[in-house]
């Protein structure tokens, strides 16, 4: 009898073990950040009135097919998806190193990870649209960076 009531006893706390990791790594299926490549800048249209401040229109079109997909076993499907990752006055912009970035200076192709303030559960079923917390440029797309540097150069020669 004794030994039931160990075993019983066992066996519940592993399950509030397994409950409280479970909520502690923000629940099953999400995506508290992940890497991938802007497809499009949004950027705020120029029309508006710029006191509006209007940042919902500011954001990136990303390739989130890699976390559609994350978990699937056998045939992924060949569809791609894309993520509107919204940029609001709360987003921290930052390049690899860390240095503060402004919205401009995002472009199409560059690699970037976004972080977002606690897991999304981003899938085929699911309206794709988030707040981003963070966004880190990894690294510029090809030509944008050559066309930075021959800025940076004639600046120098001026």
């Amino acid at each position: 009898m004794q030994q039931k009531t160990l075993v019983t006893l066992a066996l519940s706390f592993l399950v509030i073990l397994l409950v409280v990791l479970w909520f502690v790594t923000g629940g099953s299926g999400t995506v508290k950040t992940f890497e991938t490549t802007i497809d499009s800048v949004q950027a705020q249209d120029q029309d508006q009135d710029q006191d509006q401040n209007q940042d919902n229109d500011r954001g990136l079109l990303v390739n989130c097919s890699d976390q559609v997909n994350r978990g699937k076993h056998g045939d992924r499907d060949d569809i791609g998806y894309l993520c509107s990752i919204k940029v609001t006055d709360g987003t921290k912009l930052a390049d690899a190193d860390g240095t503060p970035l402004t919205f401009d200076d995002f472009a199409n192709g560059d690699s970037v990870r976004i972080t977002f303030s606690k897991g999304k559960n981003i899938s085929s079923r699911h309206l794709r649209q988030y707040n981003a917390a963070e966004i880190t440029r990894l690294q510029q797309a090809q030509g944008q960076a050559q066309e930075q540097q021959a800025q940076e150069q004639q600046t120098k020669e001026q």
